[in-house]
């Protein structure tokens, strides 16, 4: 298996602009991404509600050393008919970045034995393939490596 990058990924309840503005004030260093909920492509059967427009979507600050504080605030109706809801407790991950394919589908596969998933790792509109879990544990999982371009 190639090296893997592990950042951690918090979720938000409509403040993680100001908490990221507030990060990157003791970090320093720039936002490396920034997406709004109202950038994304619509999905008819989730249609984002308008008081939502501005919450983010995802959010990255590289940190020194190389790992990347990512977040996003937690978007309710793009959450309607799955299991995931902010509640305390739910609003960290744990991100793995892979840079091989292959080695994506094979954590994702075995984090996924008797794990609640909310995301099947799939292409996604950013150019990953990304997914999401919550393990037979309780531990909350992201994965992702970017696609290769045709």
């Amino acid at each position: 298996m190639q090296p893997l990058i592990l950042n951690p990924y918090l979720i938000f309840d409509g403040n993680a602009q100001e908490a990221f503005d507030f990060y990157r004030s003791v970090f320093g260093g720039d936002f490396s991404f920034q997406l709004k909920a109202d950038q994304s492509p619509v999905n008819p059967e989730h249609p984002l509600d308008p008081a939502e427009k501005d919450k983010l979507m995802h959010i990255c600050l590289p940190l020194p050393g190389g790992q990347i504080l990512q977040a996003s605030d937690m978007i309710h109706s793009y959450c309607k008919g799955i299991e995931l809801s902010f509640r305390p407790g739910n609003t960290q991950f744990i991100a793995i970045r892979t840079d091989s394919e292959p080695d994506a589908r094979h954590i994702f596969s075995g984090l996924s034995e008797g794990a609640t998933v909310q995301q099947e790792l799939q292409p996604m509109f950013w150019g990953d393939l990304f997914g999401q879990l919550t393990d037979r544990f309780g531990v909350q999982w992201m994965i992702s490596v970017a696609l290769k371009k045709p």
